[in-house]
C-alpha cells in the first residue's frame, strides 16, 4: 500500500503540549498522510467496484460483524475494563495486529479520535484507527487480523474510494450529493431531474452535517469511518435482541494461577508461541494455592520458581557474559573504601544522575518506551545516549523488552515478574537468556525507533560503547576512577532499576486498579528518581509524571517540567481528574 507523504506536513518535536494547537496539527497531518495515500490508490488504479450509499447501507450486517470482532481487541487491551484505552495501549494493539506504523502517525489518529482530549480513546475510536492503519500500511501478516474485519476495514475503503470521485482524498458536498441522488434516479425513472434532486437536497444536507465530524466542509475518510462505526452499531443494536443466546455452562470461571498459564503457555505448545496474543490476568490467590508457592518476605504475592538459576540449566555464552560482568563489577565495588576520595564519589554521584536520571528514566522509560513527551531529536539522541552509559543494553533492546512487560504484566509473557520469585523479577532473568528470549526476542513492537540510523548504530555497536567508557575511566584517573565513577555507580543504578521491576511489584501499595501486581513504593520512588510509583505508572503509562500526589517525589517529572518550561519538551502527557477517578480504589 502507498505511504507517501509528499504533502504531509510533519508534526515535529515543535508541536505543543496536548492543546487544540496540538490536536489541530495532529489532524491537519493524519489527514495529509490519508489523502496522499487515497491518491495514491487511484493513481495505482485501486478504486474498485463503484458503490452508493444505499449498497453501502445494505451490506451494514457485514460489517457490523467484521467491526465487532475489531472491537474484541479493545476489550483484550482495556484491563482493568474500564471502557477506555491509553496511547500505550493503542501501541500494544496496533502491534499485536502487525500495523507497523511510524509513530507520528499512530499518535496523530490517537490524539485526532481523542475529541474530549481525555488521552484515551473508546471502542469506536479503536475501530476507526485500525481502519486507518490498514488503509496507511496494512498488517506485515493478514493471519493476524480477523478474516471478517479485514473485509470489513476494505469495504469501507472501497467505499470511500468510490464516493471521491474527483480523487481529492475527501468527499465533499457535491459527491455526497450524487452518491445519494444516483439511487434515486434509478428508482425513479418517469420523476423530472429536478424534482428528484429537490426530494433528495434535505437528506443531503442531513447525512452531510452527519458526516462531517468538524464542520471544515469536506468528508475526510476518519469522518467517513466515524459515522459507518454509528451506523453500524446503530443497526447491531437493532438486531441484539434476536442474536442474543441464553449462556451455557458455568458464568464465574475463576481467574488461572501464574503457574496454570505458565504451563499452557510454555509447556502445551511450547513451539508455538505468540509474544502478541494477550493472557489474562493470573490470581495471586489462586497462585498461593499451587504446590510449592512460597510467599515473598514480607508481601502478599506468592511465587513460584520456573527455572533454575544456577545449576541443572543451559548457559549460553550470553549468559556466561553477563555473568563475568556483573561479578567484575560488584566485585570492583568492593575495592570502594580502599579508593575513596571526596572528588571520586563525587564524580560516581554526578554519573549516576547522568546515567540514570537523564538516561534511563527520563529517555529509555519515559519518552522512548512510552512517549510520554517529545523533545527536538538531537536532544532525545542526547538523552538515549546518557541511557547508553547505564550499560542496561542499546535503546532499541531496552524499550522492547520493557514494551513487552506492559503488554504481559505479570502474565507468563512478561520477562520478569515476581510471580517466578523476587531474585528473577529482580536480576535472574538477564542471566537466562534462554528463557528471556522466549517472551521479548520479537521487535517488532519498536518499529517506531527501529529506522533511525542513531539507533541502529548503538544496536550494532554497544559493546563498543560500553568498553570503550570504561576504558576512558581508566585511562583519566586509573583503578580508583574505574572502581567509583565506573563499577560503583554502575551496581547502583543497576540495583534500583531492578528494584523497580522486583521490589515495585511486591511491596507497597495500590492507588489504583492496574490488573497487576504493581505497587507504589516510597523507597525506590526516592532511589528510582520516581519511578517506585510504580502503581500509577501501570495505571497511566502515558503519563510523563509518576508521582501524582504532591508529596510524592519524583525527580525525572522535575527534569521533564524543567525541558518543557524553556521550550525543549512538548506535548508532555498527564493523566485528566476523570482518568484517575476511573481507576481509583
Amino acid at each position: 500500500m502507498g505511504n507517501s507523504t509528499s504533502t504531509a506536513t510533519s508534526l515535529g518535536p515543535e508541536a505543543s503540549s496536548p492543546s487544540v494547537n496540538f490536536a489541530s496539527q495532529c489532524r491537519e497531518y493524519l489527514d495529509a498522510r490519508l489523502s496522499d495515500t487515497i491518491k495514491e490508490k487511484w493513481a495505482q488504479g485501486e478504486r474498485g467496484t463503484p458503490m452508493k450509499l444505499n449498497k453501502l447501507l445494505l451490506k451494514l450486517p457485514s460489517l457490523h460483524d467484521g467491526l465487532s470482532r475489531a472491537a474484541k481487541v479493545f476489550r483484550s487491551l482495556d484491563v482493568p475494563p474500564t471502557g477506555e484505552i491509553s496511547l500505550d495501549q493503542l501501541r500494544a494493539g496496533a502491534r499485536k495486529l502487525g500495523y507497523a506504523v511510524d509513530d507520528d502517525v499512530l499518535e496523530s489518529a490517537f490524539v485526532s479520535a481523542d475529541l474530549d482530549r481525555s488521552s484515551t480513546i473508546n471502542v469506536d475510536e479503536f475501530v476507526v484507527i485500525l481502519a486507518i492503519l490498514h488503509l496507511l500500511k496494512g498488517p506485515r501478516d493478514e493471519e493476524d487480523v480477523d478474516a471478517a474485519t479485514l473485509k470489513a476495514f476494505e469495504l469501507a475503503t472501497q467505499a470511500f474510494l468510490s464516493f471521491d470521485s474527483s480523487r481529492h482524498g475527501f468527499i465533499s458536498r457535491d459527491e455526497l450529493e450524487s452518491a445519494l441522488l444516483e439511487p434515486h434516479l434509478e428508482n425513479m425513472p418517469h420523476s423530472p431531474h429536478a424534482s428528484a434532486t429537490n426530494t433528495i437536497v434535505p437528506l443531503v444536507q442531513q447525512r452531510f452535517l452527519e458526516l462531517d465530524r468538524d464542520g471544515n466542509g469536506r468528508i475526510t475518510f476518519p469522518d467517513f469511518l466515524a459515522c459507518i462505526t454509528h451506523w453500524v452499531d446503530e443497526a447491531g443494536e437493532e438486531e441484539a435482541p434476536q442474536e442474543r443466546e441464553a449462556p451455557s455452562g458455568p458464568q464465574d470461571i475463576p481467574p488461572p494461577s501464574y503457574n496454570q498459564l505458565y504451563t499452557d503457555v510454555f509447556t502445551s505448545a511450547p513451539t508455538s508461541i505468540n509474544t502478541k496474543r494477550t493472557l489474562p490476568k493470573p490470581s495471586n490467590e489462586a497462585q498461593g494455592l499451587e504446590q510449592g508457592s512460597r510467599q515473598v518476605l514480607l508481601s502478599d504475592v506468592w511465587a513460584l520458581p520456573r527455572t533454575r538459576w544456577f545449576s541443572q540449566r543451559q548457559w549460553t555464552s550470553k549468559d556466561r557474559t553477563y555473568a563475568v560482568f556483573m561479578i567484575a563489577m560488584h566485585g570492583l565495588a568492593c575495592l570502594a573504601p580502599a579508593t575513596f576520595t571526596p572528588q571520586l564519589a563525587g564524580g560516581a554521584f554526578l554519573m549516576y544522575l547522568v546515567s540514570g536520571l537523564l538516561g534511563i528514566t527520563t529517555s529509555y522509560h519515559r519518552q522512548l518506551s512510552h512517549r510520554s513527551f517529545r523533545t527536538p531529536k538531537w536532544l532525545e539522541h542526547a538523552l538515549a545516549y546518557c541511557g547508553v552509559l547505564a550499560i542496561q543494553g542499546d535503546p532499541l533492546e531496552w524499550v522492547s523488552c520493557h514494551r513487552h512487560h506492559h503488554l504481559h504484566c505479570d502474565t507468563p509473557l512478561d520477562p520478569h515478574s515476581p510471580y517466578e520469585g523476587f531474585w528473577w523479577s529482580h536480576m535472574g532473568w538477564l542471566l537466562d537468556d534462554g528463557a528471556t528470549q522466549r517472551r521479548i526476542a520479537d521487535r517488532s513492537n519498536v518499529a517506531d525507533m527501529a529506522d533511525d540510523p542513531f539507533y541502529q548504530h548503538l544496536a550494532k555497536h554497544f559493546g563498543l560503547h560500553a568498553t570503550a567508557q570504561l576504558a576512558a575511566l581508566f585511562a583519566l584517573g586509573g583503578l580508583p576512577a574505574l572502581v567509583w565513577v565506573g563499577a560503583v555507580r554502575l551496581v547502583v543504578v543497576y540495583h534500583i532499576t531492578w528494584f523497580v521491576n522486583s521490589a515495585a511489584h511486591v511491596w507497597g501499595s495500590q492507588s489504583y486498579r492496574t490488573g497487576d501486581l504493581s505497587r507504589n513504593n516510597w523507597w525506590v520512588g526516592l532511589l528510582a528518581f520516581g519511578e517506585g510509583w510504580h502503581n500509577n505508572h501501570h495505571a497511566f503509562e502515558f503519563s510523563a509524571r509518576h508521582g501524582l500526589e504532591w508529596w510524592q517525589i519524583d525527580a525525572t517529572w522535575l527534569v521533564i517540567r524543567g525541558l518543557q518550561s524553556i521550550g525543549l519538551a512538548t506535548n508532555v502527557k498527564l493523566p485528566s481528574e476523570a482518568q484517575k477517578a476511573k481507576l481509583a480504589l
